[in-house]
């Protein structure tokens, strides 16, 4: 689609996930190549990122919380 990656468990059929403003995953290195708008207003900067697993995403937010408990507010608001 468009600019939009939708991530499909094929054995199901159902949505996992989608990536916004997505070109295209490279498969080798498991990347989402993605764009966003130049803040000089020029054009767009390209970027990527990993696909993370589910893993990836735990240690990430313990690192950022360092020990600390995540308000309940921000728990409801990520489904927690």
């Amino acid at each position: 689609m468009e600019e939009l990656v939708v991530l499909v468990d094929t054995n199901d059929w159902i949505e996992l996930a989608y990536v916004t403003d997505c070109i295209g995953y490279n498969m080798p290195y498991d990347r989402f190549y993605t764009y966003s708008p130049n803040p000089e207003g020029k054009g767009k900067v390209i970027g990527y990122f990993r696909h993370y697993d589910l893993k990836d995403l735990k240690d990430k937010a313990y690192r950022i919380l360092e020990g600390q408990e995540m308000p309940e507010d921000m728990r409801s608001q990520f489904g927690l």
